[in-house]
């Protein structure tokens, strides 16, 4: 499985969230969202996550964490971090729907993630 399509999506309700989709040459979408300078973030998953995500054959999250974060120490808190996080949820959900198996059991979240993930969708299938 490869990622052919990365897409963002920011919505005037939430101006500051950017909403991201991963999609597959198997036909499949991950869904992963970052909040704050939701712009930047979308800069950063477009001109440089992107490009480096089509090039990876290993879909995991933590494949990707590697490929993404290729520098040793400190990696700081900014757009590029908020970046990744998006991206570590949309791999997660392309991991579930791949096996057939939920976010929620994957990771073992809690109602209230859950609840944010069901509102990404929500806001996705509006548009």
């Amino acid at each position: 499985m490869r990622i052919t399509e990365l897409v963002t999506y920011r919505t005037a309700i939430q101006p500051n969230v950017c909403i991201l989709a991963l999609r597959t040459d198997e036909g499949l979408t991950g869904l992963g969202e970052s909040f704050w300078g939701a712009e930047a973030v979308e800069a950063y998953l477009h001109s440089t996550a992107a490009p480096i995500l089509a090039g990876l054959a290993d879909l995991t999250p933590a494949a990707a964490q590697v490929a993404l974060r290729p520098y040793v120490g400190y990696a700081g808190s900014g757009a590029e971090i908020r970046g990744i996080g998006a991206v570590d949820i949309a791999l997660w959900d392309l991991l579930g729907r791949a096996t057939g198996r939920s976010v929620r059991s994957e990771e073992h979240t809690s109602e209230l993630q859950s609840l944010a993930y069901l509102v990404c969708r929500l806001l996705l299938e509006k548009k």
